[in-house]
């Protein structure tokens, strides 16, 4: 629909997967949530952080990086797992 997107993970295999699955035309890169790193600042019209809040320590980071790549006042959506869902550890 004429998107640019970008995904991140830190897993290589996650990011292997993602390629081999995904239609043609996404771009998907092995790095840390945390920095971003690679990633000019106010580059993107928006983000989304999906089921992925929960796992990333410390958090402030990410948001902090999200906040540095997007435009001012766009749009972050995150998507988190209800917490029944997850498995007690």
């Amino acid at each position: 629909m004429g998107a640019a997107v970008v995904g991140v993970d830190a897993s290589s295999a996650f990011i292997r997967r993602a390629s081999e699955r995904a239609p043609r035309g996404l771009e998907f890169r092995v790095g840390d949530a945390r920095t971003l790193n690679g990633i000019a600042p106010a580059s993107f019209d928006g983000a989304t952080l999906l089921l992925a809040a929960a796992n990333i320590e410390p958090i402030a980071p990410a948001l902090a990086a999200i906040e540095r790549v997007v435009i001012h006042g766009a749009p972050l959506v995150l998507v988190l797992p209800h917490p029944c869902f997850r498995i007690p550890r």
